[in-house]
């Protein structure tokens, strides 16, 4: 699911994937309301900077057309560890904005998102009652097309973060803004000649 960003009246409907982090942070928007039957976060649009501010600070975009830097990012485990050791949930790991990989019980395997790549030691496990990822000593966990922004600050506990690759300028979206620009300009002289 890609993030959007509808506008009806003096309401904004957010749309993104799940991340419990941007739930925590839309929180703080007491008018701030799940519409299921939507399936987005209804908002005022006096508050829609705001929350376009957290879409940027959780998912490295606000849905607007972004043409933001990617790089790719390199995790090394610096220990065995479990994914609770890391982060909250245990059988789903979350990082720049997006779903890394998931388990759904100890003895199910792990499923790994696109665009990322698992090297060494890793697979589900954990007791009955308290499943979880694991990870071997030094594995590693590529995560490509991580947008700059978020890749810079990234801490992860247990983990070495590495940048392993110069920024990717996404050439079709900046494409994609030249043509809405030059659009604009058009419109724009027409109004001046016309005025």
């Amino acid at each position: 699911m890609a993030i959007s960003i509808r506008v009806e009246d003096d309401k904004a409907y957010i749309s993104s994937p799940f991340n419990s982090d941007f739930i925590d942070k839309i929180h703080s928007i007491g008018s701030a309301k799940w519409e299921r039957q939507l399936r987005a976060w209804s908002v005022p649009v006096t508050e829609l900077d705001n929350v376009k501010g957290m879409l940027r600070e959780v998912y490295g975009t606000d849905g607007s057309e972004n043409i933001e830097n990617k790089v790719n990012i390199k995790l090394i485990t610096d220990d065995d560890v479990d994914l609770d050791d890391i982060q909250e949930d245990p059988m789903t790991m979350t990082l720049f904005g997006r779903e890394i990989m998931r388990a759904y019980s100890r003895d199910s395997g792990v499923k790994v998102a696109p665009d990322v790549t698992v090297v060494g030691d890793y697979g589900s496990g954990g007791s009955r009652n308290h499943p979880t990822i694991w990870f071997g000593k030094g594995a590693e966990i590529y995560i490509y097309k991580v947008p700059e922004s978020l890749a810079k600050k990234a801490k992860v506990p247990h983990m070495t973060v590495e940048i392993i690759s110069e920024p990717e300028v996404d050439r079709q979206a900046l494409i994609d803004e030249k043509k809405k620009l030059l659009k604009r300009l058009d419109e724009i002289e027409k109004l001046l000649q016309n005025g």
